[in-house]
């Protein structure tokens, strides 16, 4: 079994939880990009802009329950891994 440095673990566990927090963000600041793809040069419609969201937000309450469940099971750095 593998002896590991806590200084190296605590930034391991730093940035794994960092990298998760930036991706739940960028769901709940869609707002801030779905203006600027309805501008100038991209002129998406208001609709093609909000797809990305209504995907994102599917997929993230759709896997919320199994994810959950799995790692009550096998802990949080499955979970983690596996996203």
């Amino acid at each position: 079994m593998k002896k590991y440095n806590h200084i190296n673990r605590g930034w391991t566990v730093a940035f794994a939880g960092m990298g998760v927090n930036l991706a739940l963000g960028v769901l709940y600041s869609w707002g801030a990009f779905q203006t600027v793809l309805t501008q100038e040069p991209y002129n998406w419609s208001a609709l093609q802009s909000q797809i990305p969201y209504m995907i994102a937000c599917f997929i993230f309450a759709t896997l919320m329950v199994p994810s959950g469940r799995i790692q009550d099971k096998a802990g949080p750095k499955l979970v983690v891994k596996l996203s």
